[in-house]
């Protein structure tokens, strides 16, 4: 006559503590029809055999039902006594509510329907393999309260057939209700996973934002504070030179002037590079093809080869993309002395292939370790965010060839 749902942690999440008040209100409803069969078994005595109400079998009764209430309040009608039952409490719980029922039933068999309320604590309460022992107690106070035991089978059928249906009843309420707190517990243990998730994903954002304010302090480090450095020594020599070759004063300004030039032209790549929107890169081979636009104008020959038969590709791969090429080409004008370059993006042994290939002087891997090559820094560790890998290497025949790859969209590690 009374159902609770299994055992759960506070944490286990909004769904499993809406469903343990949804159960509070049901084993309150269960409560209230308990007391109203006893109350309606008590009246039957008091009609069939009044008697039995008065001297010391009706307060030996009446004592009797209290400390049935009382052990169901006590034990069982309590906040923490979500299934299972706590093996100490049971131990003491259902001998001595099935003690006292039999006391009840000894008094009248009007008493045998609390019978039925134990079955459902015995189920509801313990474990499918602990339902044997109270169960079977319950069910000979039954039979006896029916009379089986005087050889009556009509009574024993009832009893066995009362006994079937509370079991497979509370069987099946058993059952459906793990069941259910086991999802509760596994979407409370999903939403605790997807929170993890988006918390490090914000780590990792802000760990990334952390990494390109790194690398662009080191690359305006580099550029520009050694460029201005520059600029004041020349500047300084020329004034020097002024009084003696004014000629050679001259040379040192013309110097000056192309270095800031040449400054002013990587400080715009470095701002375009922090702005860059989304737009820029959407369409991917309008973009590329945009960067090696911009690039001719500075006097160095691009050609841009695009596959047609490529994966399909995150937005976030899109813009590593399009950062590594410009990256990569803003290389090849500052060091590399070469007058063409190609930029290809292809598919290649099942990964995405972004080459830039120069015909310029080659590179060496001391030169990677010298400032200034800290673009190539930034740009490996992108590639390394996605899953990967940069290589920059010498061409035999001449000029350095810049490999990206990068598995393709679904297979990459934050795509």
């Amino acid at each position: 006559m009374s159902d609770c749902p299994p055992n759960q942690p506070a944490h286990a999440g909004t769904d499993t503590a809406s469903s343990l008040r949804v159960y509070r209100y049901i084993s309150l409803f269960w409560t209230v029809i308990l007391y109203i069969s006893i109350g309606f078994s008590v009246y039957a005595v008091a009609k069939s055999t009044p008697e039995r109400l008065s001297g010391w079998t009706g307060v030996l009764m009446f004592a009797t039902l209290a400390g049935f209430c009382a052990m169901y309040h006590a034990l069982y009608l309590r906040g923490d006594n979500w299934w299972p039952m706590p093996a100490w409490r049971a131990r003491i719980y259902f001998p001595v509510e099935i003690a006292l029922l039999a006391v009840l039933v000894w008094f009248s068999p009007a008493f045998s329907g609390i019978a039925y309320a134990l079955f459902a604590h015995a189920c509801t309460l313990l474990r499918w393999r602990y339902w044997a022992l109270p169960v079977s107690a319950i069910a000979l106070i039954l039979a006896w309260s029916y009379g089986a035991f005087s050889g009556d089978p009509f009574a024993l059928l009832v009893v066995c057939f009362s006994v079937l249906i509370v079991l497979g009843t509370f069987g099946g309420i058993y059952v459906l209700t793990h069941q259910r707190f086991q999802l509760s517990a596994t979407v409370g243990e999903l939403r605790l996973a997807k929170a993890e998730l988006e918390l490090r994903a914000e780590q990792t954002e802000e760990l990334a934002a952390l990494r390109e304010r790194s690398r662009l302090a080191r690359d305006m480090h580099d550029s520009i504070g050694h460029a201005l450095v520059v600029m004041n020594v020349k500047l300084e020599a020329a004034q020097r030179l002024y009084r003696k070759d004014s000629a050679r004063g001259d040379d040192e300004l013309v110097e000056t002037r192309a270095l800031i030039r040449q400054t002013m032209t990587e400080l715009r790549h470095s701002l375009a590079n922090l702005r860059a929107p989304l737009a820029s890169y959407a369409d991917l081979p309008i973009a590329l093809e945009r960067i090696a636009a911009e690039t001719r104008t500075r006097g160095l020959d691009v050609q841009v080869s695009v596959a047609a038969d490529l994966a399909l590709l995150s937005e976030q791969q899109r813009e590593i993309i399009w950062r590594v090429a410009r990256e990569s080409l803003a290389n090849v004008e500052k060091h590399a002395a070469a007058a063409s370059a190609t930029l290809a993006l292809d598919q290649h042994e099942g990964s995405l292939r972004l080459c830039v290939i120069d015909d310029g002087s080659g590179i060496t891997p001391a030169d990677l370790q010298r400032p200034g090559h800290f673009g190539v820094v930034g740009m490996a560790e992108r590639l390394l965010a996605i899953g990967g890998t940069l290589a920059v290497q010498s061409r035999p025949q001449g000029g350095t060839i810049v490999e990206a790859r990068f598995p393709p969209v679904g297979q990459s590690d934050l795509s």
